[in-house]
């Protein structure tokens, strides 16, 4: 058998430094390998993996298309049939039993998917990763990454504080006036409860208040307030990049009173992003161009306001319940410094939707869903030169059936149509700040598509 080799070199160093031996040699004997074992996890925590696919594709129509070489203004269309997926595992533990730590790790390869084009920027489908590419277009398809890490913890019977490095706005705020969230819906503008300007769901550091009304046991009506903010810039060690508390962090504070009723709920708010701070997925070319940036001729803020709720009359059958929300955004440009914006720049825009849910109607454990709405779109424009004009009016809808194949698996149908994803940037060519306005009405686009989700939860 042969002799380690840390032992091999120890046994004729001691005979040429005459050390008597102990007897005579023989061979060693056989080692045990060492048994490396991870820690168990605590009793109080838990790992969650949420698996998603989606198979499906978006084809386009209206004269911006050249169909023979199916292009927009020389650039490819993304319409081939596309498979994506998206992983996310969650580990959530507690200290004490009024805690919760948690983080996700995630991972997919949306980056280049059909359904999230720079064609159609409204055409966002909810759950989808990577949500960003940098300016080179790198997208870091299917690397794991730090997705979500946060602290909550309760005040008492009725407060709630939650502080993290990476957390989102929906995680701290009190209440989600909606019962469309991204477990079923397609297109992701609909899960801003009708207004992504107060409802951005930014995600960065953050800290969020949450106070109820005291509720009995057998009630759960009353009020509720959130105060919330999340920046999305905090690693910045620039003060004119980033950096928490700081003009450029490009953070979004929001401010939410809400009420539960006996199968309704309404809520109010109001959010100040800082500039940099939106949902791009959320809002029309014109919109997205002229938001606030920290960049020159774009600084300042914006204010938002939402008024959303949802009525659920029954739990099931065919009396659906029903979520509406509206949206109204005032963008205040700063006239000095570095980032200041022509004097006459101003914009006002609008968002909202509605949304039928039904409930098992075609057996236990299935949903309907159909929603239609618009994403911010500008409602008052005047560009730097000083004319006026806003014609960027946008729609979306969408219908989705939900089965549940197993208790681990769910199939998700789909069918999404947005007729005019651009608003008033139709025409290729056109520009937020250099065309003049108003504009004609002449340039058509539209973008039709369906797909089906696979969801597997462990």
């Amino acid at each position: 058998m042969q002799v380690p080799p840390r032992r091999a070199l120890l046994l004729p160093l001691g005979v040429l430094l005459g050390v008597p031996a102990a007897g005579p040699l023989r061979a060693a004997e056989p080692v045990a390998p060492a048994v490396l074992t991870a820690p168990p996890f605590a009793p109080t925590s838990r790992l969650r993996g949420d698996v998603r696919w989606w198979l499906g594709s978006v084809g386009y129509s209206g004269n911006q298309i050249d169909g023979g070489r199916n292009t927009d203004n020389g650039e490819p269309l993304r319409d081939a049939w596309a498979l994506n997926q998206d992983l996310r595992l969650t580990i959530t533990t507690s200290f004490d039993g009024a805690d919760q730590l948690r983080l996700r790790l995630r991972a997919g390869n949306g980056g280049f998917s059909p359904f999230r084009d720079t064609l159609a920027p409204t055409l966002r489908v909810s759950g989808l990763s990577p949500g960003r590419c940098d300016a080179d277009s790198f997208c870091p398809n299917n690397l794991v990454r730090l997705d979500k890490l946060y602290y909550q913890r309760s005040l008492g019977p009725n407060g709630q504080i939650t502080a993290g490095s990476r957390v989102n706005q929906k995680d701290m705020i009190g209440l989600w006036p909606s019962l469309f969230d991204d477990n079923e819906l397609t297109l992701s503008v609909f899960g801003k409860a009708g207004a992504p300007g107060a409802y951005s769901d930014l995600k960065g550091a953050g800290v969020g208040l949450v106070w109820r009304w005291p509720m009995a046991p057998d009630d759960a009506s009353g009020p509720v307030l959130s105060a919330v903010t999340v920046a999305e810039a905090p690693d910045q060690g620039d003060p004119s990049l980033g950096g928490l508390a700081s003009g450029a962090g490009q953070a979004a504070t929001t401010l939410q009173a809400g009420w539960i009723g006996p199968g309704w709920v309404v809520a109010a708010a109001y959010t100040r992003n800082q500039a940099g701070a939106l949902d791009s997925g959320g809002m029309t070319p014109l919109a997205r161009q002229s938001w606030p940036e920290p960049e020159p001729g774009l600084g300042g803020v914006v204010d938002s306001w939402g008024l959303s709720g949802f009525w659920q009359p029954a739990q099931g059958g065919w009396l659906p319940a029903i979520t509406a929300g509206w949206g109204f955004n005032r963008n205040r440009y700063d006239r000095r410094g570095p980032h200041r914006a022509s004097p006459s720049l101003a914009a006002e825009s609008q968002s909202w939707m509605v949304g039928l849910n039904w409930f098992d109607p075609v057996g236990a454990t299935s949903e309907l869903g159909l929603a239609i709405g618009a994403p911010v779109f500008v409602t008052a424009y005047r560009n730097p030169a000083g004319e006026r004009g806003a014609a960027d009016r946008s729609l979306l809808l969408e219908a989705w059936l939900q089965l549940q194949a197993t208790d681990w698996l769910t199939v998700s149908p789909s069918l999404f149509w947005l007729p005019r994803p651009r608003g008033q940037l139709t025409a290729a060519g056109t520009a937020w700040d250099t065309t003049p306005l108003p504009l004609g009405h002449g340039a058509r686009l539209s973008a039709f598509g369906g797909l089906v989700k696979l969801r597997l939860r462990f």
